[in-house]
């Protein structure tokens, strides 16, 4: 078996860059089909498409499926357990550039049959790029507008650990209270998400 794993570890790789009908050719299943892929019945590589054509993730490891697979179990049962309370769910992602620490949950989140179609109000952040505490308020002010039109905002705040102020991950305090309490104030007013 330890003579296979360089060619299933290049085989997992062409999943990822080329998808899984060019990097299986014949051998595998249409993406989505099925979890499980069987190659040559000499091993089998696990696979998991995540997303709605033409924007999708292959997962083509245990790992990444297992990690991909937890944040769509959490996200639907918040949705359908505890979708109407004012505190928000807040997840945090953290991974290597190019691990699909941003792609990924987008995918999953739009396959998500309570966020398909107008339902989801995709907002993203990238908190590299604000310079003061006040440019989170357009932020917060589209979320809780999502709400107020019926959509679920899922907010993804891109560079979480940047540095602010001099601290590194010098953001959290600013959005600890919106997060954990589900709302904000702006000009004296609470908005809630």
């Amino acid at each position: 078996a330890s003579a296979l794993a360089p060619r299933l570890a290049h085989i997992c790789m062409e999943i990822v860059r080329l998808g899984t009908r060019k990097a299986l050719g014949n051998r595998g299943r249409a993406p989505g089909d099925d979890p499980v892929t069987n190659l040559d019945n000499r091993f089998i590589v696990p696979v998991r498409t995540y997303g709605i054509a033409p924007a999708v993730l292959h997962a083509a490891t245990r790992e990444q499926i297992l990690a991909f697979n937890s944040l769509e179990n959490f996200a639907i049962s918040y949705l359908r357990h505890h979708a109407g309370e004012r505190r928000p769910l807040n997840i945090g992602i953290f991974g290597a550039p190019g691990s699909g620490k941003s792609y990924g949950p987008k995918c999953i989140f739009r396959q998500i049959p309570e966020l398909q179609g107008d339902k989801m109000a995709l907002i993203e952040c990238n908190l590299a790029n604000m310079r003061k505490p006040d440019d989170l308020q357009h932020v917060f002010l589209e979320a809780s507008a999502a709400c107020g039109t019926g959509r679920v905002p899922v907010v993804l705040f891109d560079e979480f650990d940047s540095t602010f102020e001099g601290n590194e991950k010098g953001w959290v305090k600013h959005l600890i209270s919106p997060m954990q309490d589900g709302y904000f104030s702006h000009q004296e007013v609470r908005h809630y998400f």
